[in-house]
């Protein structure tokens, strides 16, 4: 996420900000989708159990 933040600040055209911007967008739709270990009742009687 730095990288792409680093990337637009850094830009020289417009092209390259919508550029940084899409990566961005890639690294968010990454984080959004991105499977979430639970760490409910149910998660701590398993690792319990390891």
């Amino acid at each position: 996420m730095l990288g792409a933040h680093n990337f637009i600040n850094c830009a020289r055209t417009n092209a390259d900000i919508i550029r940084g911007y899409a990566l961005l967008l890639g690294i968010f739709q990454g984080l959004v989708t991105a499977p979430v270990l639970l760490f409910n009742a149910g998660a701590i009687a398993v690792f319990d159990q390891l």
